[in-house]
């Protein structure tokens, strides 16, 4: 939940315009009633999670975001944020793993920090 308090204090500290203080709002209820989402990380972000293949984390820039949607019947339609990531060799840029993930896995098999991971597999 956004602080109204501290957005406020924003408004006061920029002057914004009114257009500019109307958009703010906008986002502001929209966070309110659940229409936008505050996603754990961006793209070009790194996350660190295990690879089997090198039997320890690698580090996996977010290339890409997007929204899988479906349902069955489709009056039960749902959506997922899938987050798309690849890891590089850093020598010759050649990709050595990707994975896909949802914001419901960071913090079990998908880690924002290089500690945390190697916290959780133990090496």
């Amino acid at each position: 939940m956004i602080d109204k308090k501290i957005l406020i204090s924003i408004l006061e500290q920029h002057k914004l315009n009114n257009e500019q203080a109307e958009e703010l709002q906008k986002v502001i209820y929209g966070f309110d009633d659940g229409r936008l989402l505050d996603l754990p990380c961006k793209i070009g972000d790194t996350v660190y999670a295990y690879c089997d293949v090198f039997c320890r984390p690698l580090a996996y820039k977010i290339e890409q975001i997007y929204i899988n949607h479906g349902g069955n019947p489709p009056s039960k339609v749902f959506c997922h944020i899938i987050f798309e990531a690849n890891c590089y060799d850093n020598e010759n840029d050649e990709m050595l793993a990707d994975i896909e993930f949802e914001p419901s896995d960071i913090g079990k098999t998908v880690f924002l920090t290089e500690e945390q991971a190697l916290k959780e597999f133990e090496l």
